[in-house]
């Protein structure tokens, strides 16, 4: 008998609690936006207040809906020339734009990091130097973000990892909202990292929370524990095996005040200095951690926003279930994702005994993708990975 990782007895709750996303507002203008000095209101939430020529913005500040806010020059409608942007998280860059990216300038991490030199596509890329908060300077080439040096780009420090799987939960049985593997998930990742291929990470550095240890309290207390200790040079990784809901993941003991939302996960991100982020999750609707919610009329990025370099790995899209077979004994998604990393998606990419990112999830989800179709009769799931990453980050050297 297959399962689903959905929630929807809390996807009912969470329109009792009011946390799912209000109504689009009208388009106004206040002043004058034409030739001029106006105010403009967007569907969106956002404000613009500045100058106007021929119906297109000049200069001025845009205020986000999401609390960002840009002060400087445009273009055609695209931030262009001089100008600074403020991030709800703390970050901020000062430099030069073009079409609506950065280009050269100077990145503040709210962590105390901080990035002068170039970019291109909003990443690190081209010469630059990364000064740390300890006066220690990574200078030299950089490509989509990752550090390069004159070597590869690949991780040189060590891991931190939080391991979550919950297959019991406490407000429910089986049959009635339990699932059946996602504690094996769980066990089966940490093992993974544990192991010679996963890097021989310490059992210190490895939060491994299944069941009722799995609350909220105690996620996000592994976090901040794990991610804090992590360097520069080091990678931060958090799996999740579970239920989901379009917002977040579904903690031990879930309520309307213990979730665990996606903002969360950013903000524990957020605050840790490791350069190389990696977050995982095998659940249903896992992939509207992309956005503020699963029904936001505009939706705003959550994780993959240009100001957090992470790689976000999710098992199926936003509007999608997330499958567990008996016959695998796993969740399809972290069933084929184990079988990657432990050497598979590199015996199917170009066999130089390193495992990329790219490779990860061409692997992953092109047998998640046709094991469905084969065999969940009619359902189908979707993988999906985004964030700002470089492509070619090793992620597992094979011994």
């Amino acid at each position: 008998m297959r399962s689903y990782r959905s929630c929807w007895f809390l996807f009912i709750s969470l329109l009792f609690w009011g946390l799912l996303p209000g109504f689009v507002q009208a388009q106004t203008c206040e002043g004058n936006c034409q030739d001029g000095y106006g105010v403009m209101h967007f569907p969106s939430g956002n404000r613009y207040e500045g100058y106007w020529q021929g119906g297109q913005k000049t200069e001025g500040s845009t205020f986000f809906a999401n609390g960002d806010r840009y002060e400087g020059h445009y273009l055609a409608n695209r931030r262009h020339g001089a100008g600074t942007y403020f991030y709800q998280s703390g970050n901020r860059f000062e430099g030069q734009w073009a079409d609506g990216r950065k280009v050269s300038g100077t990145f503040l991490y709210v962590n105390g990091l901080r990035y002068e030199g170039a970019f291109q596509e909003n990443r690190r890329h081209g010469q630059g130097r990364m000064v740390l908060p300890d006066g220690q300077v990574l200078e030299g080439r950089w490509a989509e973000g990752a550090f390069l040096g004159d070597g590869p780009a690949e991780i040189q420090g060590t891991t931190y990892a939080v391991v979550v799987g919950i297959a019991d939960y406490r407000d429910t049985g089986p049959g009635n909202g339990d699932l059946r593997f996602a504690d094996q998930d769980a066990e089966a990742f940490a093992a993974f990292l544990r192991s010679p291929q996963g890097g021989d990470i310490p059992p210190g550095q490895i939060s491994l929370l299944t069941n009722q240890a799995a609350t909220a309290a105690a996620i996000a207390a592994a976090l901040n524990r794990q991610f804090r200790r992590a360097h520069p040079r080091d990678r931060v990784v958090f799996f999740f095996s579970g239920h989901g809901y379009p917002g977040g993941f579904v903690p031990y003991d879930a309520d309307a005040h213990t979730l665990l939302s996606h903002q969360q996960l950013r903000t524990a991100f957020q605050a840790s200095q490791a350069l190389d982020k990696l977050c995982i999750a095998d659940a249903c609707h896992a992939g509207s951690i992309r956005y503020g919610g699963g029904n936001a009329p505009e939706p705003q990025n959550v994780l993959g926003q240009e100001d957090l370099e992470i790689a976000v790995f999710m098992s199926s899209r936003a509007e999608e279930l997330s499958l567990e077979l008996p016959e695998l004994a796993h969740g399809l998604f972290a069933y084929f994702l184990l079988a990657g990393l432990r050497g598979e998606a590199d015996q199917a990419g170009n066999r130089d005994g390193h495992i990329t990112l790219e490779e990860m999830f061409r692997y992953t989800r092109g047998h998640v993708v046709d094991y469905a179709d084969k065999h969940a009769q009619g359902h189908s799931q979707h993988p999906i990975m985004f964030g700002q990453f470089s492509r070619q980050q090793v992620v597992v050297r094979l011994r």
